[in-house]
């Protein structure tokens, strides 16, 4: 339900970001693109990958077309292409394809990012697992403001993980990530916790148990099915569509 649910966000979201002027066709807007006009370019791969503005739905042109605008420095279409490689399901699916773009859109400065790139580094997502490396980006994104950076910075703290084990840090980090938004008794908090232990607000008050130096997210098999249906939320795409839109105008 989430997978579809976040499917049919980012449909919204790609024509918000690439819809064509009133009265452009999609032939001028390739012909645009085809002359390296960036904006026609990524409007074209929207287009492609949505099946949308008399296209027919072709994730492989797509790609292509993202491919073009991110090798022009687009960091916004390098998030795409992070995007697709990770979650498609129409065999474009590559892990080390999506961590590599979703590095350089972080690398970029492409806010949205960042988080997912700490995450990859986390779990080991289509790169080798290095907690020292995701600490260092879920501070970038923490000190721009991102609080699931916060939330994770503050669990990494409490578990010791990519940096000195602080209870107190982690307190700080999970109270200025509560302060930021971020509803820490919510699915994604639990998720994170695998449901073993409780969220980090249960642990730091003394109602989940004691922190071990290693624990981390998925480390119980408990997680199940659940923990699969809510990877394309905690992959780092849904919490930050509703700001995407807003930033542009397009909610009330």
């Amino acid at each position: 339900m989430i997978k579809r649910t976040v499917a049919l966000i980012l449909a919204v979201v790609l024509l918000a970001l690439c819809f064509p002027a009133a009265g452009e066709s999609m032939a001028a807007i390739q012909a645009a693109a085809e002359q390296g006009n960036l904006e026609a370019i990524k409007v074209l791969a929207a287009g492609y990958y949505l099946g949308s503005g008399g296209l027919g739905q072709d994730t492989g042109k797509a790609i292509q077309w993202f491919t073009k605008a991110a090798d022009a420095g687009d960091a916004e279409s390098m998030y795409w292409l992070g995007y697709i490689y990770r979650l498609d399901t129409t065999g474009y699916a590559d892990d080390p394809l999506a961590a590599y773009w979703m590095y350089k859109a972080a690398d970029s400065g492409w806010l949205y990012a960042i988080y997912t790139n700490g995450y990859n580094f986390y779990q080991g997502i289509g790169t080798a697992q290095n907690y020292r490396e995701a600490a260092t980006w879920f501070r970038k994104g923490a000190d721009a403001g991102d609080a699931r950076c916060m939330y994770a910075l503050a669990r990494m703290y409490y578990y010791g993980q990519g940096v000195s084990q602080d209870a107190s840090q982690a307190q700080s980090w999970l109270n200025k990530a509560k302060k930021a938004g971020f509803d820490t008794e919510n699915q994604s908090a639990y998720y994170w916790d695998s449901g073993q232990y409780g969220t980090l607000s249960s642990l730091l008050s003394g109602n989940g148990g004691s922190a071990s130096s290693s624990t981390g997210a998925h480390s119980s098999s408990s997680a199940g099915s659940a923990a699969a249906d809510q990877e394309a939320s905690d992959y780092g795409y849904y919490p930050w569509i509703a700001q995407v839109l807003s930033a542009r105008g397009l909610m009330d």
